[in-house]
Parts: structure tokens; C-alpha cells; sequence
């Protein structure tokens, strides 16, 4: 179990005259921090919220806040008759902050224990029992029309669709995708985030699979370093490694078909005679001359003609080596 980063979201600030666990923050030991979150679990890293302290000083102090407040609430019970039956403008004006207490928790995506904490500052005197029962129909009652279509609202479809459409574009991993459209600010759930990268890859798979090109403003940089790679004679693993350089971040699967087809259509005109360009043929006559003429071994040869500027394969040389030594056994005229 390791932080991910994501219990930030739900980060508590240290409340005023009143401990932490007692206003209903829970603990992480794992991520180290105080959070406002409902369930047993952390949703970062999954470990178990501590609800209680550990010390018996602060367990003293809090048994002692919550029979406080058990026995103000058994006070407010008794009165709330006289504020449910008070008149019509006291009523009213209590109603129109819970009113709107609600509906911004629900379109901002509060938290349950937070909206409850602000329900307890309205100045009727709300019991923690009536700020639960408010919250939860609130939420019973928006969370259908939230949950319909896998859609997002209209405030953070942009995010949304541009954060799908450049995963999809630079060949972005489904994790990395659910992460990115996770801190979004409507606090996309995972199953939603899941959903949405589902049905985009499954959308654009057609279209991005079908010829093995790259876009315009990137065919600059991959076909030179193709035709580098062919004519310096590149490993593909490296010459998969350069294409995965580029802006675009092409995929891993993509570098290897295009190098895959640059090396086949290639293959042909640089296998044909075991030449080599005319830049570095002084440097190879003049290795394969003194080679022949001082005796050296095949291995020793191949080594220094390894050593050209424009790095030569070890099949290349060896072919140079071996048409040397056997154009050169019978005269010791040299032929370049």
C-alpha cells in the first residue's frame, strides 16, 4: 500500500474549538494526513481510516466532546418542535441556507461530512441526526440524473474530451489516461473514468491502427531517422528507440512496424554488393590494404573497420574482410 497522491483532494484543514475526529476527520497512516471521507477505507491507498486517537489523554478528551455533544443534542431535540413550528419568516430564512447549502454541495461534488459540517452552521441550530437526513436526500435525489449516460457535465466536457482525445492521439496508456481524467475537478469516480477511456480507445481504434503512418508535422523527424538508421546500419532496438523520441511520442508498437518496414524496404538496395559510401571508402581501403599486407587476423580487421565514423555493421565488415582476403590471396594487388 503506497500514496498516490490522490488523498490531497480530500485533504481537512484543522478545525477551530473542536478536535479533529470529533468534526469527523478521519485519519491515513499510510498517505500521513487527515481527510474528510465517509468510508473505513482510504481512497488513495486503501488502508484503514483511523476514527479514534491513539492516545489516552485525546481519548479521554474526545469520550468527554461526544457526551457533550450527546447531551446538547438531547437539548436542541426538545426545542426543535418550537423552531419546526416558528414562524413563517424564521423558517424561510433558514430554509433558503439549506436550500442553497445543498445545491452547492451537490454541484460542487462535496463530500457527505462536509456538507453536514456546513448545515451545522446555520444559525436555526441543525442536529448532526437532521444535517445526515438532509444530506443523504440530496444526494438520493441528484444522484440519478448524475449517473445516467457515461457523460461528464457540461462544465468539464472540455477537460474531458481533450484529455481523451490527446491520450488517444499520443498513444497514452488506459492508466495513465483514468489518472489524468481523475483530477479533473468534478472528481470524476474510477468506474466513470474507466468508462470513458473505454469507449474513446474502442472509438478511435480504427482510424489510429490503420496505416502504419505518423502525422505530417512529425513524417520530418521519423524518416530521417529511418533513413539514418539504414544507412548507418542502427540495430532496430535502437532505431526504435530514436522513433520513441519524438514529439509525438509515437507507441512502442507503432516504432517497431515502422522500423520493421523501413528495414525490409531498405534491405534490398543496402544488402546488394558489400559496398561502402564513397565517404568512408578511404578509410576502408586503406584498413583492408594494410590488413592484407601486414597479415592480420580476420577478427582484428573486422574490429578495425568497426571503428569508421559511420559505424559499420559486423556483417558488413565481415563481408568486406572476407571478399578482401579472398580477391588478395593469389596477388597482393588491391582492389577497393
Amino acid at each position: 500500500m503506497t500514496c498516490k497522491g490522490i488523498c490531497s483532494r480530500y485533504k481537512a484543514q484543522k478545525p477551530v474549538g473542536t478536535g479533529r475526529y470529533a468534526s469527523g476527520q478521519r485519519r491515513c497512516q499510510i498517505c500521513e494526513i487527515f481527510i474528510n471521507w465517509e468510508g473505513l477505507w482510504c481512497p488513495c491507498c486503501g488502508y484503514r481510516l483511523r476514527t479514534k486517537p491513539r492516545n489516552l489523554k485525546y481519548k479521554a478528551k474526545l469520550r468527554a466532546r461526544v457526551e457533550a455533544d450527546a447531551a446538547s443534542l438531547k437539548a436542541q431535540t426538545v426545542e426543535a418542535p418550537l423552531v419546526a413550528a416558528g414562524t413563517g419568516a424564521e423558517a424561510g430564512a433558514s430554509s433558503d441556507f439549506v436550500k442553497t447549502t445543498l445545491e452547492t454541495a451537490v454541484s460542487e461534488g462535496w463530500t457527505k461530512t462536509k456538507t453536514i459540517e456546513e448545515l451545522r452552521k446555520s444559525e436555526e441550530r441543525i442536529t448532526i441526526k437532521k444535517a445526515r437526513e438532509l444530506t443523504k436526500d440530496a444526494f438520493d435525489a441528484k444522484n440519478a440524473p448524475v449517473e445516467t449516460p457515461v457523460k461528464v457535465a457540461a462544465s468539464s466536457s472540455d477537460f474531458v474530451k481533450t484529455t481523451l482525445e490527446t491520450a488517444v492521439s499520443e498513444g497514452w496508456t488506459k492508466t495513465k489516461t483514468i489518472e489524468e481524467l481523475r483530477k479533473s475537478e468534478e472528481r470524476i469516480t474510477i468506474k466513470k473514468a474507466r468508462e470513458l477511456t473505454k469507449d474513446a480507445f474502442d472509438a478511435k481504434n480504427a482510424p489510429v491502427e490503420t496505416p502504419v503512418k505518423v502525422a505530417a508535422s512529425s513524417s520530418d523527424f521519423v524518416k530521417t531517422t529511418l533513413e539514418t538508421a539504414v544507412s548507418e546500419g542502427w540495430t532496430k532496438t535502437k532505431t526504435i528507440e530514436e522513433l520513441r523520441k519524438s514529439e509525438e511520442r509515437i507507441t512502442i508498437k507503432k516504432a517497431r512496424e515502422l522500423t520493421k518496414d523501413a528495414f525490409d524496404a531498405k534491405n534490398a538496395p543496402v544488402e546488394t554488393p558489400v559496398k561502402v559510401a564513397a565517404s568512408s571508402s578511404d578509410f576502408v581501403k586503406t584498413t583492408l590494404e594494410t590488413a592484407v599486407s601486414e597479415g592480420w587476423t580476420k577478427t582484428k580487421t573486422v574490429e578495425e573497420l568497426r571503428k569508421s565514423e559511420e559505424r559499420i555493421t559486423i556483417k558488413k565488415a565481415r563481408d568486406l574482410v572476407k571478399e578482401a582476403f579472398e580477391a588478395k590471396s593469389e596477388p597482393i594487388a588491391i582492389k577497393a
